[in-house]
């Protein structure tokens, strides 16, 4: 790349971000952008939203840097190949071997870079997560990848010996493919792939190990859990709710393309105080409770510059809210499966915390971290509980 593209691409880059508020995800405000700046090719939106991704990815840890040297900087610590500034970067910062040697060269050059800063939420941060993995991993934007339904394995394999492209499997369902593969040109999405993170889909080690016939999905979204739920127990009986009927209009999309028609799915606010035992209970019931996301801001890294943290408390009172709602819901000896993508104390261990000490007929069985940063993965949060009524 020559040094008057990357300055076209470095200003185009400084007039959006500066342009950005924060009231909407940066990918839809970009988008929009583009829409209405018809002059950019496809080239150049790629290289722009590239540069403007990277700077969110270390803003926090530029504070006071003008924008040309925070994007340069950004650019250098968050491509994977280098190879495209050659007539761009300092000689010497093609020296580094890895991201830590990156870090430090740019620490030794720019003294008012802090790498300290780059998660201003360190002080939120679960102590059980890795601190320094987990601040390396926003240098990367994470990888795609797919969950093979298991009836059609083998079809996703005979298509997959047709691709130009690298992929590798993690384990025998997941597959990790490459960004900007356009999925649906290979592979009938939710029928044949669902698209969905790594740790996503390794919530399954915390499904029961015998065969469940009711199930609860009570912040449901588009589904992707209670789909990937319904794989392991294809007899399940589905009920699904949400507060938000347009995402239930998705799932219900989905789930026709998935071929799934055993489940009812219903608008429910989870959060409303319940003045009677519901009539209906399930053997498992699976709460994905509304969270900061901290655990997927890799994905969307203009949170570490405009995520409020005030945020957490109304979080956390609300998921206390929605847990014991739903436990309500869960027969005597079934069991309730909490979940967020979080990485922050007060909307995991805390809750899990009041949970117990709120619910003296509620047993803790099992609980941890689903760590993905290092993986290029998002990272998650479950706690599966025993309800003895």
């Amino acid at each position: 790349m020559y040094p008057n593209r990357f300055n076209s691409y470095s200003n185009s880059a400084q007039h959006f971000i500066d342009k950005y508020d924060g009231s909407l995800p940066f990918a839809h405000f970009i988008k929009a952008q583009f829409a209405e700046n018809k002059k950019y090719g496809s080239k150049d939106r790629r290289w722009i939203a590239h540069f403007c991704y990277c700077y969110f990815r270390v803003a926090s840890a530029l504070l006071g840097s003008e924008k040309e040297i925070a994007i340069r900087i950004a650019v250098y610590l968050c491509s994977d190949d280098l190879s495209e500034y050659d007539a761009i970067f300092d000689k010497h910062w093609f020296d580094a071997s890895n991201l830590n040697e990156r870090i430090e060269i740019i620490q030794n050059q720019f003294p008012a870079f802090n790498w300290v800063h780059s998660f201003p939420f360190l002080d939120k941060l679960s102590d059980k997560i890795d601190k320094e993995t987990f601040q390396i991993s926003f240098l990367q934007q994470p990888d795609v990848f797919l969950r093979v339904r298991p009836q059609k394995l083998e079809i996703v394999k005979k298509k997959l010996k047709k691709v130009d492209w690298n992929y590798h499997w993690e384990n025998e369902y997941c597959l990790r493919i490459p960004p900007n593969i356009k999925i649906e040109e290979y592979f009938e999405i939710n029928k044949e792939v669902v698209v969905q993170d790594y740790m996503s889909q390794s919530i399954a080690q915390y499904f029961p190990d015998i065969p469940v016939k009711s199930y609860f999905d009570c912040c449901a979204a588009s589904g992707g859990k209670a789909m990937l739920f319904h794989d392991y127990f294809p007899d399940v009986f589905l009920n699904v709710t949400d507060i938000r009927s347009s995402i239930l209009n998705n799932l219900k999309k989905r789930f026709h393309e998935a071929g799934i028609t055993f489940y009812t799915a219903n608008v429910m606010d989870m959060a409303t105080p319940i003045s009677k035992d519901p009539k209906r209970k399930f053997e498992f019931v699976l709460c994905d409770a509304p969270c900061s996301g901290s655990g997927t801001w890799a994905r969307s890294p203009e949170n570490l510059s405009y995520y409020t943290p005030s945020d957490i408390e109304e979080k956390h009172a609300l998921q206390v809210k929605i847990a014991d709602n739903a436990i309500r819901y869960v027969q005597n000896g079934g069991y309730l499966l909490y979940i967020t993508c979080s990485v922050f104390t007060q909307e995991n261990e805390s809750v899990v915390s009041e949970i117990l000490k709120r619910n003296n007929h509620v047993v803790l069985e099992k609980t941890g971290y689903l760590f993905g940063a290092g993986k290029r993965a998002d990272t998650m949060f479950a706690t599966l509980f025993k309800v003895t009524n």
